[in-house]
């Protein structure tokens, strides 16, 4: 009993700082993953729509996705995700659902996603996103919010996007996660086609404001490595994307603040 209390409180902690305390969506894909989340301004890519539903209109192909989370210091802790496309109409709208499974902890996190573009180069989207976690003879919480989405393409190697989060939220439980709004912005340069470098700065109301940033580096048709880092919340990632057609393979290491060393390892389907 005292070491799964232990661990009950270990696992919340790390609940708390991931995905509330800090106000701001949690690294919940692998290959957003790989870039510390900083991919809100990564036009035309699947994986960034899940970070700004604004994304979702400059998108020619949709990514199927599939992923597991596995932290070193933890054996028995797992995290893992499914990330799919909905066709409605000429619409297609993402729809995500990620679970964190450890002994009688159950953590869960769904959301959809719409954007729609309001000129050539600019759109706005909005997404949902409801959480739900549950411990044995310890009760459960339950929380919804709003995140609103702008992506901008402001020059053809400029890109920008702003997403604000955790808008009109609902929260029941007997203890108060404190689902905060926040906001952040990012830009990316493109050097060179397929390659680019962003800077994101955000707002938490945690740790006051933050900053990160990425790189992406397409080397051939095949293989494409990816990094990021978010100096505030002392996350470093990085790893590489294997493309096969149009199945890829993704593997990267992500070291937390709290889970220290975890593996990331995914699977995208392109259609």
């Amino acid at each position: 009993m005292i070491r799964f209390k232990l661990k009950f409180v270990f696992i919340y902690l790390v609940f708390k700082i991931s995905a509330f305390g800090v106000g701001l969506l949690p690294v919940h894909n692998i290959q957003g993953g790989l870039l510390g989340g900083v991919c809100l301004s990564h036009l035309g890519n699947s994986y960034a729509a899940f970070y700004n539903p604004a994304i979702v209109p400059f998108l020619d192909q949709h990514t199927n996705m599939l992923g597991i989370y596995k932290p070193f210091q933890m054996p028995d802790m797992q995290n893992s995700y499914l990330e799919i496309f909905v066709p409605l109409g000429r619409t297609k709208i993402p729809v995500h659902y990620n679970m964190l499974m450890a002994d009688r902890y159950r953590e869960s996190h769904f959301s959809a996603g719409y954007g729609k573009k309001i000129m050539d180069n600019i759109s706005l989207g909005a997404q949902m996103n409801g959480y739900f976690v549950s411990v044995s003879r310890y009760g459960s919480y339950t929380g919804a919010g709003l995140d609103l989405g702008f992506a901008a393409r402001l020059h053809p190697r400029l890109q920008t996007g702003v997403v604000v989060s955790n808008l009109f939220t609902y929260e029941e439980a007997g203890v108060k996660m404190d689902l905060k709004p926040a906001m952040k912005m990012e830009v990316s340069y493109y050097p060179v086609e397929k390659s680019s470098v962003s800077v994101q700065v955000n707002q938490n109301f945690f740790h006051g404001f933050g900053y990160g940033f990425s790189v992406f580096h397409r080397m051939n048709r095949s293989f494409t490595v990816n990094f990021g880092l978010q100096p505030v919340d002392d996350i470093w990632s990085g790893g590489f994307l294997l493309q096969l057609k149009k199945v890829s393979v993704l593997y990267g290491l992500h070291l937390h603040p709290v889970l220290e060393e975890t593996h990331l390892i995914g699977f995208n389907f392109l259609w």
